[in-house]
């Protein structure tokens, strides 16, 4: 089966990777596995770590019948908390809020909602997005979530009270990653339209966007047309600021937080 999710701890040398009816626990450092968390909820499509490594969240479920999210503590492989997400249909995306109280599911019927990780509790459910819900992002100082849909739309809200705060508008196809500067001031969203989008967070607006991966050429008689820049797979902030991103013309790419290239990794295996 395909591997649909993926996440590395950054507190250890683990990989978290998906599989039907659960989650592999890998050990980077020997490549080796080392432990195997039963989901019998079916597929797991979101991996997500807590930022201190504590516990892995897996979100996913049963397409057109059921969605749940799951809390492991990672040490154990206990199970934390189990959420019933109250819909049809398989979670898409999912994210753990940094103060482990709030889980935010969607998915396909095109809502979101966020759940208190002590009880199950469904605190709010989001009606705002025209499609179904592929990413979602708590902001690292948790004032803010941060999802998108499969027709671009872009919102960020307040997590408490389930309040919009801006529509982010300039995407035109699928969000398929977001992902918060350390500081919380800059959110990059991905898109299969090829853009990479920083946004000011504070003002609402697109302080840079750009297209990070190469279009293909494609040669005709004596005349070479460009197409169209392809989708950005993946983004993801460092530490330090610095963005790494991952594209459909199979390259992995290192930029500066100014989006300065820094380092390319192309022709990855298909």
């Amino acid at each position: 089966a395909p591997v649909l999710a993926l996440a590395a701890s950054p507190r250890a040398p683990i990989v978290a990777v998906s599989a039907p009816s659960g989650i592999a626990i890998y050990n980077t450092s020997t490549l080796s596995l080392s432990g195997f968390l039963p989901f019998p909820e079916r597929q797991p499509n979101v991996l997500r770590f807590s930022r201190d490594g504590s516990l892995l969240l897996a979100a996913g479920g049963r397409a057109a019948h059921s969605g749940h999210a799951v809390l492991f503590n990672i040490r154990n492989g206990s199970r934390v908390a189990t959420i019933d997400s109250n819909s049809s249909d398989a979670i898409l995306a999912a994210d753990l809020s940094p103060d482990l109280s709030l889980i935010a599911c969607g998915g396909s019927d095109k809502s979101v909602r966020i759940f208190s990780s002590a009880n199950g509790q469904l605190r709010h459910t989001i009606r705002k997005h025209t499609d179904w819900v592929t990413a979602a992002a708590f902001s690292p100082d948790g004032s803010k979530l941060a999802t998108g849909d499969r027709n671009g739309g872009l919102h960020l809200w307040d997590p408490l009270t389930g309040t919009i705060l801006f529509t982010l508008a300039e995407h035109q196809a699928r969000i398929t990653s977001l992902s918060w500067r350390p500081d919380s001031l800059v959110l990059a969203s991905a898109s299969d339209d090829g853009k990479l989008i920083l946004w000011d967070t504070s003002e609402g607006w697109a302080a840079k966007s750009f297209s990070p991966h190469e279009g293909t050429k494609e040669s005709k008689g004596r005349k070479t047309f460009l197409l169209k820049s392809p989708g950005v797979l993946s983004v993801d902030f460092a530490p330090d600021g610095n963005l790494v991103t991952s594209g459909r013309d199979r390259s992995i790419r290192l930029f500066k937080a100014a989006a300065q290239p820094l380092a390319t990794q192309k022709d990855l295996p298909s």
